[in-house]
């Protein structure tokens, strides 16, 4: 039985309702606000960088030895300021001037050999050219004798002629005619004699033209094996060079070495192995990474944005102010590059090559409910990921030591052991019970197992307690069960 408070009830209903109707007007007062601000207030949208990174405007330049081989010296040291083709690092290349000095050596014995060879050439071909001249002169000597002989041998022939005219007529004595056929039969073969001799000198000195130019093409195609062996000799030599020259790495262009990895003398260097980065000098730029959806069509040239540098809070040391310069419109490695310029830099932060941090960049202005729905409608539009599906469970081990008939381990049975551990919390049950309805359930259980024992193949039945672990329930016949009501 409840007891009522008189004086309590009686405050409560002396009290005045004043304080109750200002907090509730304050309450709608502010949802009025609220209101107001979500439909009228203004938000800045910011497309917030995956990474962002100071960079002259020149590429940074590695330093990469071209070739593989062991380090002789090193020149290389952070902070260093370079100029084009100074000698940074040095690799062993004693086994690259052996074989330098032994081509230059077999390149200067080709050279002389060479020489020698021409100037052989060049006398043979002036002998040649004067033998030639000897030649067209003997056998200029001896056409003209063949040609007296033989003018000779015709005027012989002629008088011989006469002579024999004037025997016929017995104007001349036979001695005269006989010595006239004579005279002209010596002149005969004296002619033929000069025509001989001077095929003779013409074929004599053909042999011997011949010769010459045999000699002369002989050392003509010497000086071609010998010229194509130095050609080879000097290709070998500069390709040694430029080898040597490839062991010596200089700096690719002016500026400062920024970064290093340091290596000592005997130290072995791969072949396209970074040693070190030489950055020239240039004005910054802002170079940042950001999502394909966050800006292709939302960042654009011209827009402000906010920079925070990793390694100087920005709620101590400030921000940096910077402008969108340009877009690209291809993503690469998922991101879209964006390159900012300084517009307001910081004088408190120090700026270099290599300042990293974030970029934040001003893409629109919304209300706050427009901010709120489209929130809500990610959320909504969001794939819901299925949850995994359960792992199969175990199956259960077989008791220990259980066998088959043929004496290998019995295979686990989980329908086997669930009627056994079913059975015997029967058996607890009905222990705990009345005579009767133990009875009635020992009846019942009787006549189940009768009927699945009936029911079950042969095998079944007869391997069904043949395991050396597992035995029969001790009371389970229905002809034992006797009801004691």
């Amino acid at each position: 039985m409840t007891t009522p408070f008189s004086r309590t009830l009686r405050s409560l209903e002396q009290a005045p309702l004043r304080p109750q109707l200002l907090a509730v007007a304050s309450a709608g007062a502010l949802a009025a606000l609220g209101g107001v601000w979500l439909a009228r207030g203004s938000v800045t949208v910011y497309a917030v960088s995956r990474a962002a990174r100071f960079e002259v405007d020149e590429a940074a330049h590695p330093v990469e030895p071209p070739v593989a081989g062991v380090v002789a010296s090193s020149r290389l040291a952070l902070g260093r300021q370079v100029r084009a083709g100074d000698e940074l690092l040095v690799l062993d290349s004693a086994l690259e001037r052996t074989r330098l000095a032994r081509e230059e050596a077999r390149l200067a014995n080709s050279e002389r050999a060479l020489a020698a060879l021409g100037g052989e050439l060049e006398a043979e071909s002036d002998a040649l050219a004067l033998e030639r001249e000897a030649a067209a002169a003997a056998v200029s000597v001896a056409q003209a004798r063949a040609a007296v002989a033989a003018l000779l041998a015709q005027s012989a022939s002629q008088q011989d002629a006469s002579i024999q005219a004037l025997r016929e007529s017995r104007l001349a004595s036979g001695l005269e005619a006989a010595s006239s056929a004579s005279e002209a039969s010596r002149q005969k073969a004296e002619a033929q004699a000069v025509q001989l001799s001077a095929r003779e000198v013409r074929s004599l000195h053909n042999t011997s033209l011949g010769d010459r130019l045999v000699r002369v093409a002989r050392l003509v195609r010497n000086r071609a094996e010998l010229q194509g062996e130095l050609d080879a000799s000097r290709v070998a030599v500069e390709g040694l060079r430029h080898e040597i020259a490839l062991r010596t790495v200089r700096a690719p262009v002016d500026g400062t070495i920024a970064e290093l990895t340091p290596v000592t003398p005997g130290a072995y260097v791969a072949a396209g192995q970074k040693l070190a980065t030489v950055v020239p000098p240039g004005a910054l730029r802002l170079v940042a990474l950001f999502a394909p959806a966050d800006a292709v069509g939302r960042v654009w040239p011209g827009q402000p944005a906010t920079v925070r540098l990793d390694g100087f809070p920005w709620a101590q040391y400030g921000t940096v102010g910077a402008a969108v310069g340009h877009v690209a419109t291809e993503p690469r490695d998922n991101a879209i590059r964006v390159e900012l310029r300084v517009s307001r830099p910081n004088p408190r932060i120090p700026m270099g090559h290599g300042l990293t941090g974030s970029v934040e960049v001003e893409v629109e202005r919304v209300t706050p409910a427009l901010l709120l729905l489209r929130s809500i409608g990610q959320m909504a539009t969001r794939p819901v990921v299925p949850p995994a599906p359960p792992a199969p469970a175990a199956p259960a081990a077989p008791p220990l030591g259980a066998r088959t008939r043929w004496g290998a381990p019995a295979a686990s049975s989980p329908s086997r052991s669930s009627r056994r551990r079913a059975w015997t919390a029967a058996r607890r049950r009905s222990s705990a019970c009345s005579p009767a309805s133990a009875c009635a359930r020992a009846t019942t259980g009787c006549a189940r197992r009768a009927r699945r024992r009936s029911t079950a193949p042969r095998s079944t039945r007869s391997r069904r307690w043949r395991t050396p672990s597992a035995s029969p329930p001790r009371s389970t016949s229905c002809r034992r069960t006797r009801c004691r009501g």
